[in-house]
């Protein structure tokens, strides 16, 4: 049974989509039939999903970063706009910075199994923290190293070796709810609840009107009024902050501040394994 493969993303900071092309070339290295989407080119997305639709046999490969402990919003709209599916199957796979990968893959394996899709695989793979780009010396730093890429690859033999032998497995959800108890209930406490958005200010003495946050917004958060306006689009990627070359725009809470929370919160909680795939 050869499915066709859809590989589905969303990276602000790169790391998912190393990992979503790490599962394209091994896919297409097996003369996989195989797709890609890249969630910021948002006028591909209807042509895509209708092309999900009209596939007879499908396996759904769909990443995202972590944030806030859960996937991103245009992750799970992506899912929750899919039609119900028949003869499909699903690899959620998630990049994180360690601070904690949360019940990401949780969360977007229950959203895709209500939508018909059978969950057969998954992964959680180490990143540098989107939050310390600028830094010398990042959380997560070298990541995804060698070590991570080999997992994927591994993963991605592994399901085409189930797929052409019918020998295709079922991955019980509950298997991607790893966090302790408290955590997992104060996450999915948290799911329904609307994504809150970190205050800006722009310094616009200091703003440019050059564009370039706008650019790298990858929701098209972001118009020039003549100054940057945010919608309710932005799930706080912070690309606008860190590729502003005036440092016009400003979080409520100071970057430095932001990375220090981080740290702390990297060594209270010592997630481990940091790469994992799930079979």
């Amino acid at each position: 049974m050869r499915p066709k493969f859809f590989v589905v993303f969303m990276s602000p900071n790169g790391s998912t989509r190393l990992v979503a092309d790490l599962f394209m070339q091994q896919l297409s290295r097996s003369d996989q039939q195989v797709a890609s989407l890249n969630l910021a080119d948002h006028l591909l997305v209807p042509d895509f999903m209708e092309e999900i639709a009209d596939t007879e046999n499908v396996c759904l490969l769909i990443g995202s970063p972590v944030y806030r402990d859960m996937a991103v919003p245009p992750v799970m709209d992506f899912i929750h706009k899919l039609p119900k599916m028949k003869n499909a199957w699903a690899i959620p796979f998630v990049t994180w910075g360690l601070a904690c990968s949360g019940i990401a893959l949780w969360q977007m394996g229950k959203a895709l199994i209500e939508k018909g899709f059978r969950i057969v695989g998954a992964a959680k793979v180490a990143s540098v923290h989107a939050m310390m780009r600028n830094l010398d010396h990042p959380i997560g730093e070298d990541h995804p190293d060698k070590d991570d890429q080999k997992q994927i690859l591994q993963l991605t033999d592994l399901l085409v070796s189930r797929f052409e032998t019918n020998e295709i497995k079922d991955l019980d959800l509950e298997t991607l709810d790893y966090q302790s108890p408290e955590m997992s209930e104060e996450c999915k406490g948290r799911m329904e609840k609307a994504w809150m958005i970190v205050p800006k200010k722009i310094d616009t003495n200091a703003c440019s009107q050059c564009g370039l946050c706008e650019e790298e917004c990858p929701v098209q958060a972001i118009a020039l009024d003549p100054y940057p306006k945010f919608t309710d689009s932005c799930f706080d990627c912070f690309n606008c902050i860190q590729f502003c070359p005036e440092n016009a725009i400003q979080p409520a809470k100071s970057l430095v501040e932001i990375q220090a929370n981080i740290v702390k919160r990297v060594n209270l909680i010592q997630e481990r394994p940091l790469t994992q795939s799930f079979v």
